[in-house]
């Protein structure tokens, strides 16, 4: 699930009001707004974007995950997200179908892959070249410790016996 948070309330804007786009969950309660929506009608992901008053700042409210989630927080290892990576046999279209929903142009990245650049992370769609179908192939990290990083990373993927050669660790 991609999950981009906006900066003002969540928009009664026409992709999410279109019938085409199914919205399997709103969560319109004050302080915070999430619209969820099906990657049937979104392609690659689900797709959710979020509000919450007081939420651009990361030690402020999160609503959707309780009161004490900052005690979970654990930044040792990985400090964030710099882009999420969702495969497609058509990264292009994909790329167009995602901006018109979420209303950021497409633009390349630097290897020219069709990306959504968000305030601190990137959306970029690439092509499926793994065989497992669309969806989301890789995330690229921050990370504090990348050599934890890596040997998490590698334990995780050898335990799942699945590897996605897309994902990117940041120093």
């Amino acid at each position: 699930m991609i999950e981009p948070e906006t900066g003002s309330a969540v928009p009664p804007a026409a992709p999410f009001r279109s019938p085409r786009v199914d919205r399997f969950e709103d969560w319109l309660h004050a302080p915070a707004q999430l619209e969820s929506m099906h990657p049937r009608d979104t392609g690659g992901s689900f797709l959710e974007i979020d509000f919450q008053k007081g939420g651009e700042d990361i030690s402020g409210p999160w609503e959707p995950a309780g009161k004490d989630f900052h005690k979970a927080i654990r930044t040792d290892v990985v400090r964030g997200i710099a882009a999420a990576e969702i495969q497609s046999r058509d990264p292009k279209d994909l790329a167009e179908r995602w901006s018109k929903i979420i209303e950021i142009p497409v633009r390349p990245d630097k290897a020219g892959n069709p990306s959504l650049s968000l305030e601190n992370a990137t959306i970029r769609f690439v092509k499926d070249i793994d065989g497992l179908g669309e969806g989301l192939g890789g995330l690229d990290l921050i990370a504090v410790n990348r050599v934890r990083a890596l040997e998490t990373a590698t334990a995780l993927t050898n335990a799942q016996q699945t590897v996605r050669s897309t994902s990117a660790v940041c120093a």
